[in-house]
């Protein structure tokens, strides 16, 4: 544009009302600024049809495609080293100064020369969920597909008291004959509402979940992750979920960027299983993902 951003038309915005190509943003749409605030749209400029384009592919995996004349704000290493601040610089500059740094001889790859901020949690505007964000998390981890069954260990039995809470009401809780360390689990009133949000024999995250509070986003993230996620026991503060059911996984790739992790998305091909295992997984920095 002539504003110092320089971004094709086709690539998708997220915006308080949901996902976006570039193209259909108009005046009075909200999107996002860097610190998550959401910021109206008060400009559309002409499209141009005639610049050099790059696909710029940053290190969780995602891409996006923008001229040369388009506007960053980044560090180098050795600025975002000594602490400075992100300064603009263009496409242009980035690949005339570089885009490497050489390796040390503990390092496999090149180092790369510049590093971007990491966007913020999104501040959608709260919605009205059928369900507690929390328990559709914990049904989308464990739940049976086809009913609001939550199944579970002995372990893990906090889950099922948390959403006796959040739903207000006792569970229907059976021991499974033989294997009395785990549990099947249903809420009354439960399955209709997962019935109309769509998600029975479907899982999926519902977009108005997606694009509901910070406060739920998180809540739905830590039903997840408290079901079907893991962390490294090394100190690090590596988290990841992992599923069979790429949509659910995709869905949980948009879930844990939009609070301002930096995921990676994983396929795995296991030999004798029957599908592949889709891994979400990111280094906590800005929220506990588990109660």
């Amino acid at each position: 544009t002539e504003m110092g951003k320089d971004i094709n038309e086709l690539e998708d915005v997220a915006t308080t009302e949901g996902w976006k190509k570039i193209r259909d943003v108009v005046l009075g749409d909200r999107v996002f600024a860097a610190d998550g605030s959401a910021t109206e749209v008060i400009g559309v400029t002409r499209t141009f049809l005639d610049h050099v384009c790059y696909r710029v592919t940053f290190a969780d995996g995602a891409s996006v495609i923008v001229g040369e004349d388009h506007e960053w704000l980044a560090w180098t290493q050795d600025q975002y080293a000594k602490g400075a601040q992100p300064k603009a610089v263009t496409t242009k500059e980035m690949l005339h100064k570089g885009l490497c740094i050489g390796k040390s001889a503990n390092d496999k790859y090149p180092q790369q020369r510049w590093r971007v901020p990491i966007a913020q949690a999104a501040d959608y505007p709260k919605k009205a969920l059928p369900i507690p964000a929390y328990v559709l998390g914990a049904w989308l981890g464990d739940g049976t597909s086809s009913s609001s069954e939550i199944t579970g260990h002995f372990d893990d039995v906090e889950v099922i008291g948390r959403c006796s809470d959040l739903l207000g009401g006792v569970g229907d809780l059976k021991f499974i004959p033989g294997r009395e360390h785990l549990f099947r689990c249903k809420f009354a009133g439960v399955r209709e509402e997962l019935a109309a949000l769509g998600v029975l024999n479907n899982k999926h995250i519902p977009e108005s979940y997606l694009t509901s509070s910070t406060e739920d986003r998180v809540e739905l993230l830590r039903g997840l992750m408290d079901t079907d996620g893991t962390a490294s026991n090394d100190g690090k503060s590596r988290v990841e979920l992992c599923f069979t059911n790429e949509r659910l996984a995709q869905d949980c790739l948009e879930l844990v960027r939009s609070l301002g992790e930096k995921a990676t998305f994983r396929v795995d091909a296991i030999q004798g299983y029957g599908h592949p295992r889709y891994r979400i997984g990111w280094t906590v920095t800005n929220i506990n993902p588990f109660h």
